[in-house]
């Protein structure tokens, strides 16, 4: 009952995708104790970022709703960022991964459930 849905892509249909799938998977572990992680990584970093995403209030939303559903932001796309002298602010509570795939590989290892959108 512990998920990671997967996000490297802007585009609007995945965008939709992926938050249609986290706040399921929230509720179907809600009952259960498990977890759901949002890790986003290069264009779907996107997601997270404000000025960016059209979705802040429903992110703040199910955060507040499903405090087990959690959204991670990769450090290497931040960075990335950075170098190209753009800053980026995030949506709140956003977590933040040194690597958004050691990450994914470190919490499979540990059991994880992986979903790609």
């Amino acid at each position: 009952d512990r998920f990671i849905v997967f996000l490297d892509s802007h585009e609007p249909a995945k965008l939709e995708k992926a938050l249609v799938k986290a706040e399921k998977l929230a509720q179907q572990v809600e009952s259960k104790d498990g977890s759901v992680y949002v890790v986003t990584s290069a264009e779907g970093i996107d997601l997270l970022r404000l000025g960016e995403t059209q979705h802040e209030g429903r992110i703040l939303h199910m955060s507040e709703q499903y405090p087990h559903l959690k959204f991670v932001a990769c450090s290497n796309t931040l960075y990335l960022f950075k170098q190209r002298g753009e800053l980026v602010a995030l949506v709140d509570d956003t977590e933040i991964a040194p690597s958004a795939v050691q990450f994914v590989v470190e919490h499979m290892r540990d059991g994880w459930r992986y979903i790609a959108i």
